[in-house]
C-alpha cells in the first residue's frame, strides 16, 4: 500500500491542474450564458441566437475536452481504488503459497488464512476508495479555497477615505452636509497610475483601463491615466439642493461614487454630515414586491407611505399593477419600465429619510411631465425632500434657475460654480453650454413647437398630461388625486399574476422511468449496455478468484504432499483472473467517465441550451446545473450498478451455500424494502430542501453584488450579510438533517447484515459434523460479512443517483417548452410555398387587427 503513495501524489497534482482548467471554462461558459441570458431581448431582435450559441457550445466543448482527460486519470486510477484490494490479496497469499512455510518452504493454504484475510482485505477496499475520493475532494477544495482566498485577499474599500458623521446637522442655516477639501479622486490606484507597479499589477490595471485604449495614437498613456476628478473643492450647505452639471464623462457620476467611498482617494480631505441615501443612474430593484422595494427593511408607516407613493408619482401604476404594490418584481426590474424603476428607486429613498440625498440623473428615465411632477413634489425647492441636502446629477437645464447651487464640472476638474445668474453673467463655460443646449433643442423642436426654451416645453407638457390624464409610464394626476393607495390595492385584482418569479419547487413523488431511460438514451443504449457487461464481468472476476481459492484449498486438503496440485498452475489462474479484473475495471472506466459520459453531458447541454434560445422572451421573465449531469450522475451510477451487481453475487454464493438464508431471504428483502422506500422518501425531501434552499442563496448574493454601492453608501451591509448568513444557516440545517437520515440507514442496514451472517453461523452450526466442507464455509462467511458495504452504499449511492437525476428531468422540462417559430421558413413547408418568389419587395411592416399580450395569463 506504500507504493501507491506516488501515484496518489502524481494524481492529485494531474488531478489539480485539471481540474483548474475546468474550472476556468465553467466561469467562461456560465459569464456567456448569463450575458446572453440578461440580453435576450437584443440578441432575438437582431437574430443572434445561432452565434452566440454557437460561442456558449465551442465553450463548452473545451470543458468536455478537459472533462475527458479526467475520465481518462479515472481509468489510469482505476487500479488504485478499485482493484487494489484483489492485487493486494494475490501478492500476499501468492508469497505465503511461496515462501510461507517453515524456513520459506511453501506454506499450506487453510480456508482459515484464506478467506480470513480475504475478509479482511475486502474490508480495506471501503478505506481505499474513500481515501481515493478524500484526495480528489481534498484537491478540489484547495483549488476552490485557493480562488476564495485570492477574492477575499482583494483590496477593500478604505473606510477612512470618507469622514462620516451619522449625526445629522439639523441646523440648516450655518451648518454643512458635504464637505470637500483639494480631493483627487481615480478609479485606478495612485501607484498604477505612477506607473510604479510591477507587473504583477498589470493585471488589474488592464481591467480598468478603456477597451479601446491605445487607438487615439496621439495621447500619451500619462494623459490617459488621469485622475478621474482632479483638486475638488465643495461645500454643501445643509438643506440645500446643488444640481452637478457638464457634458457626458466629465466625473458627475464619478463625484457622487466618490462621496459614497467608491473610488481612490489619492489626496485631500472629504466628509459628509448624517445618513446617506443614494439613486444610482441604473436604478437597482429588488426581486421583491413593490412595497417590500420601497420599505427597504423598515417598518411600513401608512401616513409616511402614502404621501411618498404621491410624491414619487407611483399611484397610478400602482392601480394598474396585477396586485397593486403587492405585485412581486422580477429579477432586475423586468417588468417595470425605466421610469417606474427610477421612481421606485427614488421612493425608497424618500421613505428612508436619510439626510443627504444623491440623485444621479433620476429624471433622465422619466417623461417630461413626470419630470414635472417628481420636481415639485419630491426633488424640487417646494418637494417632499426640501429640508434635505440634495445632490442632483442631471443633464437637463430646465431646473437650474430653481437650486441653490451649480457646480459645473470639466475634464474631472470644477469649472465653476455658483447660482445660475451668476454663472450666466459670467458668460463663461456654462453660459456657453447652455446657449449650446438652447440651439440645438430649438433645431430638433422647431416643427413641433414654437417655444425657444426647453422649459416652456416641458411645462406645456405637463399641463397637457394633467389635463388629459394619460398614463404609461406617467403621472395622471398628483393634486387631483388623493386616494387612500390602500384603497387602491382593494380594487386590484389579487390574482395568480401578482406573482412573476417562480420559486424553487420543493416537488414530492418519485421519478419517472422516462427520465432514467432519457439518461440512458443520452449515453446511448450501446454503451449503457457496454457498461452493464463490463460490471458482470468484473464481478464474475471477483467472484471467480474466490471460487478458485475455495478449489485449491479443497486440491490440498484431498492430496497428500506429493500429489498436491503445481503452485505455478494456481498462481496463474489466480494472477489471470486478478489481471482481467483490472484490464476491464479500466476499459470500464474509460467507457463510462471517458466516453459515455462525454456523450450525455454534450448532448443534454445542447438540446437544452437550443431549446432556451428559442424560447419567447417572456420565459425568462418568469424562470429563476450541469455539475450534477457532467460528475455526480455518473459516478452514482456506476457506483450504484457496481453495488447492484457485487451486492447480487454475494447474495447468490450465500444462497448456494446456506439454504437456510434461501427461507429467510424472503422476509429480510421485505424489511430491506421498507427500510430502503423509507430511507428514499425522505433523504429525497430532504434533498429537494436542500436544493430549494441552496438557490435563494445564490439569487440573495447576486441581487447584493448588482446593488453594492447603494448598500454601502446606506451603510446597511451588516442588514445584507445577516441576510446571507441566514440562507446559509437554513441549507446548512437541512444539509445536517440528511446526515442523521444517513446514518439512520446505515445502523439498520448493518443490522440486517448482522442477521445474515447470523443465519450462516446458524446454518453451518447445526449441520452435521464433517457434512460441510470447511472452505464453503468460510467462502460464504467471507460474502456474507462483505454483504454490509454494498447493502449500504447501494441504498446510498441509488438514492443520491434519484436525486441528481432531477438536473435531467429539469433539462427534458426544458426542451417540451413551447418554442418561438423557425428562424427560417423552409421552401417546401406550407408558409414557405405562400411567400411570394421575390419577396420581400418593400421595407414596409403592417398590423392589421394585431392584438398580443406580453406572456400567457397577462391580459391584451
Amino acid at each position: 500500500m506504500l507504493t501507491i503513495s506516488p501515484l496518489q501524489i502524481w494524481r492529485a497534482r494531474v488531478f489539480g491542474k485539471l481540474q483548474r482548467r475546468k474550472n476556468s471554462f465553467i466561469d467562461e461558459r456560465i459569464r456567456l450564458t448569463t450575458e446572453v441570458l440578461s440580453a435576450i431581448k437584443i440578441v432575438k431582435l437582431y437574430a443572434w441566437e445561432d452565434a452566440f450559441l454557437k460561442r456558449i457550445l465551442d465553450v463548452r466543448n473545451m470543458e468536455l475536452g478537459v472533462l475527458r482527460h479526467i475520465g481518462v486519470l479515472y481509468a489510469v486510477m482505476s487500479i488504485v481504488f478499485n482493484s487494489l484490494t484483489l492485487i493486494i490479496c494475490l501478492v500476499t497469499l501468492s508469497v505465503y503459497a511461496t515462501w510461507g512455510g517453515p524456513g520459506f518452504t511453501p506454506g499450506t493454504l487453510t480456508p482459515q488464512i484464506v478467506f480470513v484475510s480475504m475478509t479482511l482485505f475486502a474490508l480495506l477496499k471501503a478505506p481505499i476508495a474513500s481515501l481515493t475520493e478524500t484526495t480528489t475532494a481534498t484537491v478540489t477544495l484547495a483549488v476552490g479555497a485557493s480562488r476564495i482566498q485570492a477574492f477575499l485577499l482583494q483590496e477593500e474599500n478604505d473606510p477612512c477615505s470618507i469622514i462620516r458623521d451619522y449625526v445629522s446637522n439639523n441646523n440648516t442655516t450655518t451648518g454643512t452636509s458635504v464637505v470637500i477639501n483639494d480631493a483627487t479622486f481615480s478609479w485606478i490606484k495612485e501607484s498604477i497610475l505612477a506607473g510604479s507597479d510591477n507587473m504583477e499589477n498589470q493585471d488589474e490595471a488592464d481591467e480598468t483601463q478603456a477597451l479601446l485604449q491605445g487607438s487615439q495614437g496621439g495621447e500619451s498613456s500619462s494623459e490617459i491615466q488621469r485622475p478621474t476628478l482632479q483638486h475638488i473643492n465643495i461645500s454643501v450647505k445643509s438643506g440645500s439642493l446643488v444640481a452637478i452639471v457638464g457634458r457626458v464623462g466629465q466625473g458627475k457620476s464619478s463625484l457622487l461614487s466618490a462621496l459614497i467611498g467608491e473610488m481612490y482617494k489619492f489626496h485631500g480631505c472629504a466628509k459628509t454630515v448624517g445618513r446617506i441615501a443614494y439613486v444610482p443612474q441604473q436604478s437597482w430593484i429588488l426581486n421583491a414586491t413593490l412595497r417590500d422595494n420601497i420599505l427597504f427593511g423598515l417598518e411600513y408607516d401608512q401616513e409616511r407611505y402614502e404621501r411618498i407613493i404621491a410624491a414619487s408619482g407611483l399611484k397610478p401604476d400602482i392601480a394598474t399593477l396585477p396586485a397593486g404594490d403587492q405585485t412581486e418584481i422580477g429579477e432586475r426590474g423586468i417588468n417595470l419600465s425605466g421610469g417606474q424603476k427610477q421612481r421606485v428607486a427614488l421612493a425608497r429613498a424618500a421613505y428612508n429619510d436619510a439626510d443627504i440625498y444623491l440623485l444621479d440623473d433620476p429624471l433622465s428615465a422619466v417623461d417630461a411631465h413626470v419630470d414635472q411632477h417628481l420636481w415639485g413634489e419630491l426633488i424640487g425647492p417646494q418637494g417632499l425632500l426640501r429640508n434635505k441636502t440634495r445632490l442632483l446629477v442631471t443633464h437637463g437645464i430646465h431646473h437650474l434657475q430653481e437650486v441653490d447651487q451649480i457646480i459645473l464640472l470639466k475634464d474631472g476638474c470644477i469649472a465653476e460654480t455658483g447660482h445660475f445668474e451668476e454663472l450666466m453673467a459670467a458668460g463663461r463655460t456654462f453660459s456657453q453650454l447652455i446657449r449650446e443646449y438652447a440651439i440645438a433643442h430649438r433645431d430638433q423642436g422647431s416643427s413641433n413647437t414654437s417655444s425657444t426654451t426647453e422649459s416652456d416645453i416641458a411645462e406645456t407638457q405637463s399641463q397637457e398630461s394633467f389635463e388629459s390624464g394619460t398614463t404609461g409610464d406617467t403621472v395622471t394626476a398628483t393634486k387631483k388625486g388623493n386616494a387612500n393607495v390602500n384603497n387602491v390595492n382593494e380594487n386590484v385584482k389579487k390574482d395568480k399574476r401578482a406573482g412573476i418569479i417562480q420559486a424553487e419547487n420543493i416537488m414530492d413523488g418519485g421519478l419517472t422511468i422516462g427520465i432514467f431511460l432519457g439518461y440512458l438514451r443520452a449515453i446511448t443504449y450501446k454503451y449503457a449496455v457496454l457498461i452493464m457487461l463490463f460490471q458482470v464481468l468484473m464481478q464474475v472476476c471477483y467472484v471467480g478468484t474466490s471460487l478458485w481459492l475455495k478449489y485449491w484449498i479443497g486440491q490440498n486438503k484431498d492430496s497428500d504432499q506429493d500429489s498436491r496440485p503445481s503452485l505455478s498452475l494456481f498462481l496463474l489462474v489466480f494472477s489471470g483472473l486478478t489481471l482481467m479484473y483490472v484490464l476491464i475495471g479500466i476499459v470500464l472506466f474509460w467507457i463510462t467517465f471517458g466516453v459515455a459520459r462525454i456523450h450525455a453531458s454534450e448532448y443534454l447541454h445542447r438540446i437544452f441550451m437550443s431549446r432556451i434560445m428559442r424560447l419567447p422572451p417572456a420565459f425568462f421573465d418568469t424562470t429563476p446545473d450541469f455539475a450534477s449531469i457532467d460528475d455526480r450522475i455518473p459516478w452514482k451510477l456506476f457506483e450504484a450498478v457496481g453495488h447492484a451487481v457485487s451486492l447480487i453475487a454475494s447474495l447468490t454464493v450465500v444462497a448456494f451455500t446456506t439454504p437456510l438464508f434461501l427461507v429467510a431471504s424472503p422476509f429480510i428483502a421485505l424489511i430491506f424494502y421498507y427500510i430502503q422506500k423509507y430511507y428514499l422518501r425522505v433523504s429525497q425531501a430532504i434533498k429537494r430542501i436542500c436544493r430549494a434552499t441552496q438557490s435563494p442563496i445564490y439569487q440573495h448574493f447576486q441581487e447584493t453584488l448588482a446593488g453594492v454601492s447603494t448598500i454601502r453608501a446606506m451603510n446597511l451591509q451588516d442588514r445584507f450579510i445577516a441576510a446571507s448568513a441566514k440562507r446559509s444557516d437554513l441549507y446548512s440545517n437541512s444539509f445536517i438533517a440528511l446526515a442523521y437520515c444517513i446514518r439512520w440507514m446505515e445502523i439498520l442496514v448493518q443490522l440486517i447484515n448482522v442477521v445474515i451472517t447470523l443465519l450462516a453461523c446458524v446454518w453451518f452450526v447445526l449441520l452435521p459434523q464433517g457434512s460441510v466442507n470447511a472452505a464453503t464455509a468460510g467462502l460464504a462467511l467471507s460474502f456474507a460479512m462483505s454483504n454490509s458495504q454494498s447493502l449500504i452504499w447501494f441504498t446510498r449511492t441509488y438514492s443520491d443517483l434519484y436525486v441528481h437525476m432531477i438536473a435531467v428531468e429539469r433539462v427534458y422540462e426544458y426542451t417540451e417548452l413551447k418554442t418561438e417559430a423557425s428562424l427560417s421558413t423552409a421552401p417546401d413547408s406550407q408558409a414557405g410555398r405562400a411567400l411570394e418568389q421575390h419577396w420581400p419587395q418593400e421595407g414596409r411592416i403592417e398590423f392589421v387587427d394585431y392584438s398580443t399580450r406580453y406572456r400567457k395569463g397577462m391580459d391584451l
